[in-house]
């Protein structure tokens, strides 16, 4: 004789969990989206894109570009 694992009158819980579970974990991705799609246009203005900022100060190519940027016109793009 089988016997059933769910007390009587009540779903078990592998279908009661499969109706509401999943929106759940979606309602929770959209609110976290929502909370952060504003706050990463902020981001822009404290990060940098320069690869010279992530070389050691002695590298070549870090003192070339603290050169390049004492150069005047060194903003204009070719």
């Amino acid at each position: 004789m089988a016997v059933n694992a769910a007390p009587s009158g009540e779903a078990p819980a592998g279908r009661l969990a499969g109706r509401w579970v999943p929106w759940l974990v979606i309602g929770l991705w959209v609110a976290l989206a929502a909370v952060m799609v504003p706050l990463s246009a902020k981001l822009s203005s404290v990060t940098t894109d320069r690869a010279v900022d992530t070389l050691p100060a002695g590298a070549e190519s870090t003192k070339v570009a603290v050169l390049e940027d004492s150069l005047p016109g060194v903003n204009q793009q070719n």
